[in-house]
């Protein structure tokens, strides 16, 4: 998969699909901040935004590392369909506990 979890243009968003964006983040130990909004900021352990935005990409999924906005430690993942969502759970569950490896 070579997209955002975004849904194309914005498809599909709800607000209980932020939520469960949130819930996906807290989950796999980055500390996200509740969102109205299509899009969730989650602080990273360690603060490095960079790095886990770019092993997301190597898994599929385009995040938006936050260093150019002052916020270094800092990725903004934007809310996708339920498919997506689920493809990109997975994809955070193993670069977080380093299974992302191949």
């Amino acid at each position: 998969m070579s997209a955002s979890p975004a849904g194309r243009g914005g498809l599909g968003h709800t607000p209980d699909r932020a939520d469960r964006l949130y819930e996906t983040l807290a989950g796999a130990g980055l500390e996200p901040i509740r969102s109205h909004a299509n899009f969730v900021y989650a602080d990273v352990p360690g603060g490095d935004g960079d790095g886990l935005a770019e092993r997301l990409l190597h898994q599929g999924f385009m995040v938006r590392e936050l260093r150019g906005f002052g916020a270094p430690g800092a990725i903004d993942v934007t809310v996708g369909t339920d498919e997506e969502m689920r493809l990109f759970s997975g994809a955070l569950a193993r670069v977080v506990t380093g299974n992302d490896a191949g």
